[in-house]
């Protein structure tokens, strides 16, 4: 190889000069030196490769070339000691065993749209809780590499040192491998064993700008629209990348039942091959189910189809998305050698869901690097989002959709309980996981009351059902005294429905002038006149004033001309005690006690040209409770007879 010089001589990709503090690696064809981050080279596996090729020089000579025996320095944990399950143990046989199987069929679960039917208003209308199938990708936005790519493209564009997590179908272990070291393996026809790659992330790499998710998927993530560029914290919170994502998987490749981490939705884009899913609904009985399978010893022996009630088989073909929501349990199976594109986002449509999946992973002792990054810390940042969302919604009016506020809520329920939490290795978690610029006590009172605003303002603005639709040509609208709407059937003039306007406040409520409130009586209005002054107004004592009695008012009687004494209290108008009055007396002696005055018996005479209505002392219902009393009749009485005095 030849020796770097000292001189300014610009080297590598980025043109740099030399720099002795960084690893650089020379190409065995143009003998060229790059430094090994920008050729995707380790140091440590600079010892495993015999001949490198540069990029320039890999698309005519080919990628590099490993040592014939190469010992891994790095490897995960593996279960060398633990013997493959019976049903999988036998690729083939299992294989059989899977195409003999009857399932329900997708169509039960599935639901077919073209791609410019599903976006953002198909989502607030209809949810996303069933699977979607796009057979024609026109119209979601999607850009993939043309059928003809394949693995040695993908290889080409993350580098032939890529590290991948590689799965061991048999044993359902994984294990790592580089890049170049599978693609030699996916293309020699004699495998002695069958690997899937189902994780390799390409966010960072050549590979990312051949491939755009849908549009949707965009909208709906809350990495793409809540994690915010600049965090403000002191701590380094990485953004998660989960949105793209490259499935190697030769013949018969199978990977087991699971639900994605942390409860994220997937969409998946076949390139090349077929796939075929096997489709279990995320109810409660099946969760539960679920989580005592993956939890137990025997999980590799059991075909957790076979424990819940409905398995769907759904099966992929080239040129087809398959977009599959929060918490769905789902087997894949590769029936060919294929070439999938896909990614994984959450959701503010299934936040539930998608924090009892989180739960449940913790309570199994999932490892964290098969969990999604900085999950908790992402539910901060979307709970600050969806606290600003909610504002504009107030401000503007705007009715925020009925899934999406009680995805608030519910994540609102479960960062308080985080934030209560006492068990120490779960406080450690979620205290580190805090980002420093949001006041979280202040957050959550702040979506509490939002979320109570919001809701009140998404049931004034309901929209009407199907039925009240149908009903309303039939319907007819009329307006009360006090602005009430109340809606009568044109048929048979049947009360419907009685709409309060809870925008306008009582205190603004007013009765607006009408017939019925005018007299015309001229007596009423003489009255009117001569019992008010500047300090008090002396109302009439007609039977209608009379709240003690509700039967209708009987015949005026004539009024006697004679002074007014103490005794017409206890006398009709000709001076004669009436037959109530003289029991009431007998009473009275007998039980030798004083009863207060029945004010309601009184029959008060005034001169004439008062031009006062008397109160009849026949009526003899009883007083209701509620009414008047005693003592407010009383008080009329007694600025009646000041008048009269005074006069």
């Amino acid at each position: 190889m030849a020796a770097l010089s000292d001189d300014d001589t610009l080297y590598c990709l980025c043109q740099q000069p030399y720099d002795s503090s960084r690893f650089m690696i020379e190409c065995d064809i143009c003998h060229d030196w790059f430094h090994g981050s920008c050729v995707g080279v380790e140091e440590y596996q600079a010892t495993d490769i015999d001949l490198y090729h540069c990029p320039s020089c890999q698309i005519t000579h080919g990628p590099l070339k490993l040592r014939a025996k190469r010992k891994r320095s790095r490897q995960v944990d593996v279960l060398e000691d633990s013997e493959p399950a019976p049903i999988t143990s036998r690729i083939k046989s299992f294989a059989r065993g899977l195409k003999s199987r009857k399932f329900s069929d997708a169509k039960d679960v599935v639901k077919r749209l073209r791609g410019y039917e599903l976006d953002g208003d198909y989502v607030d209308k209809h949810g996303f809780s069933s699977p979607i199938l796009v057979e024609d990708p026109a119209g979601l936005d999607l850009r993939v590499p043309p059928p003809t790519f394949t693995v040695n493209d993908v290889e080409l564009a993350v580098g032939s040192m890529r590290e991948l997590d590689v799965i061991d179908v048999a044993k359902q272990s994984d294990d790592k491998m580089l890049m170049r070291e599978f693609v030699e393996y996916y293309n020699n026809p004699k495998k002695s064993s069958i690997l899937n790659v189902i994780s390799l992330e390409f966010s960072k790499t050549k590979l990312s700008d051949m491939v755009i998710p849908p549009r949707i998927v965009d909208e709906l993530s809350w990495v793409s629209q809540y994690w915010p560029e600049h965090t403000g914290d002191t701590r380094t919170f990485v953004k998660p990348e989960v949105q793209k994502y490259c499935l190697m998987s030769v013949k018969d490749s199978y990977t087991d039942f699971h639900i994605d981490f942390g409860g994220t939705s997937v969409w998946y884009h076949v390139i090349r091959g077929q796939k075929i899913f096997y489709l279990i609904k995320p109810t409660k009985v099946n969760l539960d189910l679920y989580e005592k399978w993956a939890s137990s010893a025997s999980q590799n022996t059991v075909f957790f189809g076979d424990q819940v009630s409905a398995c769907h088989k759904c099966v992929i073909n080239p040129g087809e998305t398959l977009f599959i929501p929060t918490g769905w349990i789902h087997g894949v199976y590769t029936p060919m050698d294929s070439l999938v594109f896909g990614g994984n986002f959450l959701t503010s449509y299934n936040v539930d869901l998608q924090l009892r999946v989180y739960e449940l992973e913790n309570r199994i002792g999932t490892p964290m690097r098969f969990q999604f990054p900085n999950f908790e810390t992402l539910c901060w940042f979307s709970a600050r989002s969806l606290a600003e969302r909610m504002s504009e919604a107030m401000d503007g009016g705007t009715k925020l959709p009925g899934r999406v506020l009680d995805g608030c809520r519910a994540l609102r329920q479960h960062l308080s309980r985080w934030l209560r939490e006492k068990d120490g290795k779960a406080v450690r978690r979620h205290q580190d996981s805090l980002p420093d610029g949001i006041a979280h006590v202040k957050l959550l009172k702040e979506m509490d009351k939002l979320i109570k605003e919001c809701v009140r303002l998404n049931d004034t603005k309901s929209e009407p059902t199907p039925v009240e639709s149908a009903q309303k040509g039939n319907q007819q609208e009329r307006t009360t005294l006090l602005g009430l709407k109340f809606k009568f059937n044109k048929i048979d003039n049947s009360l419907l429905k009685l709409n309060v306007p809870t925008s306008t406040p009582r205190s603004n409520l007013t009765i607006p002038p009408t017939k019925q409130q005018v007299y015309n009586d001229p007596e009423e209005e003489k009255l009117k006149s001569c019992y008010s002054d500047d300090t008090y107004y002396y109302p009439p004592l007609i039977d209608s004033d009379d709240d003690i009695s509700d039967s209708p008012p009987k015949k005026r009687k004539k009024a006697n001309s004679s002074a007014w004494t103490p005794r017409n209290r206890s006398c009709d108008g000709n001076g004669n005690k009436t037959h109530k009055q003289t029991s009431h007396d007998a009473k009275r002696r007998a039980d030798n006690q004083t009863s207060p005055r029945n004010t309601s018996d009184l029959h008060i005479h005034l001169p004439n040209g008062a031009g006062a209505s008397t109160s009849t002392a026949a009526h003899k219902s009883k007083a209701k409770r509620g009414s008047a009393t005693a003592k407010q009749r009383l008080g009329k009485l007694l600025k009646i007879h000041k008048f009269i005095q005074s006069s």
